[in-house]
């Protein structure tokens, strides 16, 4: 998705510089916004998880 979005601006680049581009941006995006997101919906799972069972997987 994130190659597509910045192909118009990249297309010139080498595929190296292209791919440490891409890497520089999403990797951020990712860490900082994704993972938290992520954590907190496995978090929320595990919750509910619990109160409908005794044994809960840890």
């Amino acid at each position: 998705m994130a190659s597509l979005l910045l192909a118009p601006y990249t297309v010139h680049l080498p595929v190296l510089l292209r791919t440490l581009v891409l890497t520089v941006l999403v990797v951020p995006v990712v860490s900082y916004a994704l993972v938290p997101l992520l954590t907190k919906a496995h978090g929320a799972a595990r919750r509910r998880a619990g109160r409908h069972s005794r044994s809960a997987v840890v």
